[in-house]
């Protein structure tokens, strides 16, 4: 099987990989961006050009993933935060009720031993 830059490179006139008879034929023109470094073909992008353009891709790939993790995180971060605010709330409000009826209980002892 043929690497993926020997695929890039293969010259769709004469069927070889691209190289210097290709450019003399003119199959290939060279790239306006990169010379006669990077190439286009008849039927084909510039190898530089859709090298740059794949890394550019990767890389806002990478950053919406960045992204969406942070928002994931933020959201769980959020979600515990709530959790943690009812259960405090539910505390307090079983303390408050324990209190209540502790001072109803001690209350009610001091007016018997009056």
């Amino acid at each position: 099987m043929t690497s993926k830059k020997q695929r890039q490179h293969h010259c769709p006139v004469c069927t070889l990989v691209g190289n210097v008879r290709c450019l003399k034929k003119q199959h290939w023109r060279p790239c306006e961006i990169h010379g006669r470094s990077g190439h286009h073909g008849d039927f084909s992008v510039c190898v530089k050009c859709d090298g740059s353009e794949k890394r550019a891709e990767k890389a806002e790939r990478i950053e919406r993933q960045k992204e969406k993790e942070e928002q994931e995180r933020l959201r769980k971060e959020e979600a515990e935060r709530k959790k943690r605010e009812e259960e405090d709330a539910k505390r307090a409000e079983k303390e408050k009720a324990r209190k209540e009826k502790h001072e109803s209980k001690d209350a009610k002892k001091k007016k018997e031993k009056r």
